[in-house]
């Protein structure tokens, strides 16, 4: 008697367990599809839905798919969407679970999937419906990249305004900004780093506007009160810049691109830690450009000189990984100054 009584109440608690889990199946939130794939000599060529729940079917818009292959439900798939048949027939075969964003081009659906196999040849798909996330998230990138240009023709503008100032100078803070954006590529910096690189290198001698043309343009040698003056415009330009809605790193780099790493730059005579990589490579990129141009007290210096300028201070006037990378861009040709 006692053992017919464990009996019942087992069976009673494997029909309430499995009514929990009907109950969970049915409801959850989430796609759900239980599939076989279909292989030919270990490629995937085709998968059966087995078993799938009520939010596959209004995830979808599929119907009645049990039992048919989703060649038959969703004919073309493989030509439109490839990947989705390989990315599944890869897990059914390794048994290695995944997560993946993929874009079904037959149902013109984005959907979010995990994906793993219980057993060899079979597959679990559990997945979301993220069309209008994704199409947010390219808005939201097309707005970006629109702010993006606005903010950089600005800061073009601006750039040429400065130069008005300084005629003897014109195009420099452009061929700067090229060089540096090839030797932040050569250090393989973030591209949002590069960005911000360009934009401190573009005006990073507005301060200059504080400074008289004719001290600018002067082709003797300058006095010490001069020079100075001339001085004051890293801490002038920051002083414009820090009051406009840009990174942070850009203010700074204007800030610090005359300090140097024994502390003998200026304004603030920081040492080697405390100036931003920004503004190192702002400093190699200055010089580089002012010894090759033409100055009003003196003529081109040349490319060669300029390098060997920066090679004799590395370490000690500037940064050792910055200045390798500047030898580098030169050396194997992928850096050319354009003509003003």
């Amino acid at each position: 008697c006692t053992d017919i009584n464990e009996l019942k109440l087992g069976e009673e608690a494997l029909r309430k367990s499995e009514n929990l889990y009907r109950s969970l199946f049915d409801n959850m939130l989430n796609g759900f599809a239980y599939c076989k794939m279909l292989f030919d000599q270990d490629q995937p060529r085709d998968f059966i839905y087995l078993v799938v729940n009520e939010a596959f079917e209004k995830q979808t818009g599929l119907k009645d798919v049990t039992g048919k292959k989703v060649s038959e439900v969703i004919p073309g798939i493989y030509e439109t969407d490839p990947q989705l048949l390989k990315s599944y027939g890869r897990v059914a075969l390794t048994g290695i679970p995944e997560k993946l964003e993929i874009y079904v081009a037959a149902l013109k659906m984005w959907f979010s999937v995990s994906v793993y196999s219980p057993q060899k040849e079979y597959f679990v798909s559990v997945f979301d419906v993220i069309t209008e996330r994704k199409q947010n998230e390219a808005k939201l990138a097309k707005s970006y990249e629109s702010l993006k240009k606005t903010l950089n023709d600005a800061i073009d503008t601006i750039a040429k305004i400065v130069e008005t100032r300084d005629p003897y100078t014109a195009g420099h803070q452009q061929r700067v900004a090229d060089l540096a954006n090839a030797i932040a590529h050569e250090m393989k910096l973030e591209d949002s780093r590069i960005d911000q690189i360009r934009m401190a290198a573009v005006i990073h001698d507005i301060g200059k506007m504080y400074v008289p043309s004719e001290i600018l343009s002067k082709p003797g040698k300058l006095s010490a009160m001069e020079f100075n003056l001339i001085k004051t415009h890293a801490q002038a330009g920051y002083d414009i810049v820090k009051g406009i809605d840009l990174p942070c790193s850009v203010a700074k780099a204007i800030l610090q691109h005359h300090e140097r790493p024994d502390g003998s730059g200026y304004p603030n005579q920081l040492m080697d830690d405390d100036i931003i990589m920004e503004a190192k490579i702002l400093a190699v990129a200055d010089v580089i450009e002012a010894m090759a141009s033409h100055r009003p007290y003196r003529p081109a210096l040349g490319i060669d000189k300029a390098l060997d300028e920066i090679l004799q201070n590395r370490g000690i006037l500037y940064d050792p990984d910055v200045v390798d990378a500047c030898v580098q861009v030169f050396n194997r040709g992928r850096f050319e100054f354009k003509s003003i």
